[in-house]
């Protein structure tokens, strides 16, 4: 699969932001609106966008906010990160953060590099799921 990644602007992460999180977006550390973060589209090879990454970056660190990708198994999401963790060095962040399910037993995670902290985030289940069926 043929794709670049590139930097985007807050209108189309506002659009993405509103359609799929709702705004503002809650991060572990903040609460963020499209103007306070930076990020990268992934676009495929006719030049339609694929995936969407956000990040905040506070000093030498910075925190991924957003990860999606718009269609599964293509890998999107490990092209944002790798190309998103690659843009942050050139920027002199030193340590990103990144809070996201850890997948259970038997699935390969993705290993970060060495300056990258991942954090367990436990996945609740759907509202519905929650609810009691009458």
């Amino acid at each position: 699969m043929e794709g670049r990644t590139e930097p985007i602007d807050q209108q189309y992460i506002r659009k993405q932001w509103e359609c799929l999180w709702g705004l503002p977006v809650v991060s572990t550390r903040r609460t963020c609106e499209p103007e306070e973060v930076q990020g990268l589209v992934y676009r495929g090879e006719w030049g339609e966008a694929q995936g969407l990454i956000t990040w905040h970056i506070e000093g030498d660190s910075a925190e991924m906010v957003t990860v999606n990708a718009y269609q599964q198994g293509r890998h999107i999401g490990g092209r944002l990160l790798n190309a998103a963790e690659a843009e942050l060095q050139k920027r002199g962040v030193s340590h990103i953060m990144i809070v996201g399910h850890v997948p259970s037993s038997g699935v390969k995670a993705r290993q970060p590099h060495n300056w990258v902290e991942r954090m367990p985030c436990p996945v609740a289940p759907p509202p519905s799921a929650q609810r009691s069926s009458r």
